[in-house]
């Protein structure tokens, strides 16, 4: 996309962990943030007390200074799930145009850890499978990615 004073710009997430002490920095310019799932999960899990890394926003890439990028700190805990979507996967469209809610897909996404949350390759599957089916006969449109990292 072109911004008003023509230069390219991008929303994006940027994760450092530190393994040793399992500090996760982050930088969210304007992007979907980040989930981090709990190591052992409730049935009281849902859409309303996820763990989402959506603060502090900083701006779309490309529009400010460095200096107004904030960056983001969390302490991980043994067994918790980190998970990386970009726009594409959550916000997908159908062949109506309708795009697929952040809420229902967050909250599918929380059946599918209480289904099985030790298994990375189902669950990423699962992910791709809840965008898909919204999204039917429509064209994709964006990339499609997920990063998933068990801790």
């Amino acid at each position: 996309a072109l911004s008003s004073r023509g230069r390219h710009t991008m929303s994006g997430f940027f994760v450092e962990i530190e393994i040793k002490t399992r500090i996760l920095k982050y930088y969210n310019a304007s992007h979907i943030p980040a989930v981090v799932l709990p190591a052992r999960p409730t049935l009281n899990l849902s859409w309303q007390n996820m763990n989402f890394l959506d603060a502090p926003i900083s701006p779309v890439i490309g529009t400010a200074n460095k200096e107004m990028f904030v960056c983001g700190r969390h302490q991980l805990i043994e067994g918790e799930r980190v998970v990386l979507l970009t726009d594409g996967v959550v916000e997908r469209k159908n062949a109506e145009g309708q795009m697929l809610s952040e809420r229902k897909f967050f909250s599918s996404m929380l059946d599918l850890y209480l289904k099985n949350p030790v298994r990375i390759e189902p669950f990423i599957d699962g992910l791709f499978h809840i965008s898909d089916s919204h999204a039917g006969s429509a064209l994709q449109d964006d990339d499609l990615t997920a990063v998933v990292i068990d801790i």
